[in-house]
């Protein structure tokens, strides 16, 4: 961010921050994002980085209607992270963000040369086109690693709910589990932890983003770092 400031202030412009990290916390999120958009464009903004919304519902309208807006009003758009059409679709717009495909990929077959033989991956109901991207590599990586893939190996859901999480290791006994991102690894080791299933000697696991507080897990958290600066 504080990069970002600088540079804009070497070319005579300033940034206008619409929401930081705690936005997706709340349950108005999508109606939050459509009032910045509207701000914007009053504003008459030089251009706008939009980072997607994700995990609320209604989240692809939403999105589709903040870019048509800003593009409607001619004000430039780049995505930050995430494209707002589903994977392996792509916008128009200039995206900033990493080969999620290929983080997919390595983590997943870095757990099978640390010596896992069955491996699942985890992710959250409504994430971005990010995750999709991640899956893709994961199934790669399995089809090379294991020889074959099966559809329930990709689990959409909360990693909090014991019950569901206690059926899929029942059901599919994983010896590696690769998350979506670090939130989901923290969510997802904490309700191994109240299953008393042991991290990394019963079922390793794995995320992607390298966040903070990754390290102050437990069990520090095997990821891929995502380069923010």
């Amino acid at each position: 961010c504080a990069q970002m400031a600088s540079t804009a202030q070497d070319y005579g412009c300033s940034i206008l921050w619409g929401a930081d990290g705690r936005q997706s916390q709340h349950a108005d999120q999508a109606e939050r994002t459509l009032e910045l958009c509207r701000h914007f464009v009053h504003s008459k903004v030089a251009g706008v980085f939009f980072a997607p919304i994700e995990l609320v519902e209604g989240q692809d309208a939403v999105n589709k209607t903040v870019v048509e807006t800003l593009s409607a009003a001619g004000i430039p758009v780049v995505l930050l992270d995430r494209d707002y059409v589903a994977y392996p679709e792509r916008s128009r717009f200039d995206l900033v963000g990493i080969d999620n495909r290929r983080v997919g990929y390595t983590i997943t077959h870095h757990l099978f040369q640390r010596g896992c033989k069955r491996v699942i991956f985890v992710a959250r109901e409504r994430s971005a086109s990010t995750i999709d991207a991640r899956v893709a590599g994961f199934m790669e990586a399995v089809v090379k690693d294991a020889g074959t893939f099966d559809s329930k190996l990709v689990q959409r859901c909360d990693p909090r709910d014991l019950k569901h999480l206690a059926k899929v290791l029942a059901n599919l006994k994983p010896d590696g589990i690769v998350c979506g991102n670090d939130v989901t690894a923290g969510q997802l080791m904490h309700s191994l932890d109240q299953l008393d299933v042991d991290v990394p000697e019963d079922v390793r696991v794995a995320g992607i983003d390298d966040v903070k507080y990754a390290e102050l897990l437990r069990v520090p958290l095997t990821t891929m770092r995502q380069p923010c600066s």
